[in-house]
């Protein structure tokens, strides 16, 4: 997924009093949303390709941020409905393909729990 998003920016009034002996960060720009623009690429077109979604603040109290997640999620509930799991159908082949790749993610799920428990890098 691609996203950008406009703001406007505001100065703030900073009226904190930094502690030298700290790290901090002085606020100075308030970044309100104004617009934005989303698209979801597929690997492949034929699968799936929408249009890009574009919304700008009609508004003063609309609140585009909150837009953009409603929006997101309603499109990634439409994939997911549209792809969600099938049941398989096995044969002899696929039988034993499962069963491998079902070895595999066992194996690599076990060495990312000792890696954590150890931590320490597997290469």
């Amino acid at each position: 997924m691609y996203a950008d998003f406009e703001v406007f920016i505001e100065a703030i009034q900073n009226t904190c009093q930094p502690d030298p002996r700290e790290s901090y960060t002085a606020p100075y720009q308030k970044h309100t949303p104004s617009s934005f623009c989303y698209y979801i690429k597929c690997f492949d077109d034929d699968v799936y390709c929408t249009q890009p979604v574009i919304i700008t603040k009609e508004k003063e109290d609309d609140d585009i941020a909150q837009i953009f997640v409603d929006m997101l999620e309603a499109d990634i509930k439409d994939i997911y409905t549209k792809f969600k799991e099938k049941k398989m159908v096995f044969n002899k082949e696929t039988k034993e393909i499962s069963r491998k790749l079902w070895f595999v993610t066992y194996v690599r799920n076990l060495l990312k729990l000792v890696k954590k428990k150890l931590e320490i890098t597997v290469i």
